[in-house]
């Protein structure tokens, strides 16, 4: 199997389990986030061309949305796990289109994350409000919880993973549709 693609699917795995971990605890682990940024490093040596991807613009993305996110964790717009997650990730994807293609769907899949939150609560609370007793509800369905944008961050970049945007895994979507048996 080539090498990107078990990175991109060990990628995936792990922004899997973010996504479960931030929906059920709205937590995403720092164990989780270590292993992402742990991963970076080791593409260079695995991943034939990884080594000609340019790490330094990896830690531009991450400086720079690491401190766009600590003024939303600052003003409690954004919780710290996800504003490790978009660094990690932003690492990933360099200072460069990617980045603002990772960043540009993980707001617009946010804010449609956060409408359909609001409109599942206004369901929830209107059933809740023909019952007579209490529904035992999901936190995320619950009014005044917040939203798991670690979903939107997580889906964000798998999509730009699986297009082939990050510098080091191009080619990752031709490799995987070989193994499925299909043609790109």
């Amino acid at each position: 199997m080539d090498a990107a693609l078990i990175f991109a699917l060990m990628l995936s795995v792990l922004l899997v389990i973010a996504m479960m971990t931030d929906a059920a605890r709205y937590i995403i682990p720092n164990w989780l986030n270590g292993m992402i940024l742990l991963l970076y490093p080791l593409m260079f040596f695995a991943v034939p061309g990884g080594a000609e991807v340019d790490w330094l613009h990896g830690l531009y993305g991450l400086g720079i949305v690491f401190a766009g996110g600590y003024l939303l964790f600052a003003f409690n717009i954004m919780g710290g796990g996800d504003v490790k997650m978009l660094a990690a990730l932003a690492l990933w994807c360099g200072f460069g289109m990617p980045l603002a293609e990772f960043v540009l769907y993980s707001a617009v899949l946010g804010g449609g994350l956060t409408l359909l939150l609001l409109f599942g609560r206004l369901v929830a609370a209107f059933i809740g409000s023909l019952m007579k007793t209490s529904p035992n509800l999901p936190r995320v369905l619950s009014f005044g919880e917040p939203v798991p944008y670690g979903i939107a961050i997580a889906l964000g970049f798998l999509i730009v993973l699986w297009t082939d945007r990050i510098p080091g895994l191009a080619g990752v979507q031709k490799a995987a549709l070989a193994i499925l048996g299909l043609q790109a």
